[in-house]
């Protein structure tokens, strides 16, 4: 909580599956979000030390995760290890994932404006949940960190486009309405580098699993239950409930519920995955 009453959250997203892509069936987000930055540093520092027991490299994906998880038969210290770095999401204050089916979507074939247009429209709608379900209150500052795919001059384009989109008042856009109700500014948004960013990885490993399960990966399901002490309600993502709906955008986007309640008496909401807790300076 900072001065005059305002809050400050600190929430990173990372995407997987892209709209202009034909062979992804799902455009995704997951991330985590923090709410001060003692449990932002705390978190990293954690992380760090936990995924130097999994592997030597800076960087690690979901990808590898469930390779490693799923292959390393012969050396059950390797799960455990696993296991441990998932633990540290224990800090964070919530986990989450938005996403939309594209099989009913008519996307252009080479329209990329329109496409991040798309995934604009995604984080405002994840942002609204989280304000709906109490992760986010009113009368907040967000600063949003999203994985890199572009140049930096692009970035630097997309960012300001993003920041401009979120806090603008849209008379027509019901999502942004809602946000300027609730007085939430976006304070920044920056694209960081994964390989870099120890939380843009945490969020990686939200985005693959939730992929591999909606797309009914053999190993899903044993993946998504590394998490199980996260009270993840895995059955709900079968039966995802459309809660938005844009015909002008052409696109339908999906959250799944929890019945978790946390320790403060609150229903919280997640989409495949929340933590029972409210939790980088990566030196962002």
């Amino acid at each position: 909580m900072s001065n005059n009453n305002i809050n400050e959250y600190w929430l990173y997203l990372d995407d997987s599956g892209k709209f202009l892509n034909k062979s992804d069936k799902h455009v995704i987000y997951g991330g985590i979000i923090f709410n001060n930055k003692n449990k932002r540093n705390n978190f990293i520092k954690s992380f760090i030390e936990a995924k130097k027991k999994v592997t030597k490299k800076s960087e690690i994906k979901g990808d590898d995760i469930a390779k490693k998880y799923i292959k390393f038969k012969k050396s059950p210290y390797k799960k455990a290890d696993i296991e441990n770095l998932i633990s540290k999401y224990k800090i964070i204050d919530n986990l989450f994932c938005v996403w939309t089916c594209k099989k009913d979507l008519i996307l252009p074939t080479s329209d990329e404006e329109h496409a991040k247009l798309k995934n604009n429209e995604l984080i405002a709608l994840l942002i609204k949940k989280l304000i709906e379900n109490k992760t986010i209150l009113p009368n907040s500052n967000i600063n949003l960190y999203i994985d890199d795919i572009y140049t930096q001059p692009i970035q630097e384009i997309d960012a300001i486009n993003l920041k401009s989109y979120l806090n603008k008042n849209y008379s027509k856009n019901g999502i942004i309405r809602f946000l300027r109700t609730k007085n939430i500014i976006i304070n920044k948004v920056k694209y960081l580098d994964s390989k870099i960013y120890n939380c843009i990885q945490a969020c990686d490993i939200i985005a693959n699993f939730c992929n591999k399960y909606l797309n009914k990966h053999k190993d899903a399901k044993q993946l998504l239950n590394i998490f199980e002490n996260f009270e993840f309600n895995i059955i709900a993502c079968k039966f995802p409930v459309i809660i938005y709906n844009n015909s002008i955008l052409d696109i339908k986007c999906c959250w799944s519920e929890s019945s978790q309640v946390n320790t403060t008496g609150n229903k919280v909401a997640g989409v495949f995955l929340e933590s029972r807790q409210a939790a980088q300076q990566d030196k962002e």
